[in-house]
């Protein structure tokens, strides 16, 4: 568990952005472009969308990205995760719950 603004604070830190750039080149080696969404309250950062990579082939790839602090021995996590629950209470009817983006119909990130 977490304070939200904590992660946000972490979150938001853009000193790892160009980490970001390499994993997502590692993976689409022809990506033509890769936009960071601006924080705020823009319509683009409500449907979950962090970053658009921009394909050859004339698709866009968007991004929630997630990041996570190193593990309990202090390496970095070396895996993905998709996220089920934003916000979990302890029980699947609690009315604060809010779903994670690999779920949530609102989202539009890839």
């Amino acid at each position: 568990m977490h304070r939200f603004e904590d992660q946000l604070n972490f979150s938001n830190d853009l000193s790892d952005d160009p980490a970001w750039d390499e994993l997502y080149r590692r993976v689409w080696p022809e990506v033509l472009t890769i936009q960071r969404i601006p924080n705020g309250l823009s319509q683009w950062q409500q449907w979950g969308i962090d970053r658009e990579l921009k394909l050859p082939n004339g698709r866009t790839i968007t991004v929630d990205e997630k990041k996570r602090r190193a593990d309990k021995n202090g390496q970095p996590y070396r895996d993905i995760a998709l996220e089920y629950w934003s916000q979990y209470y302890g029980d699947d009817a609690h009315p604060k719950n809010r779903l994670g983006w690999a779920i949530d119909p609102n989202k539009r990130c890839d």
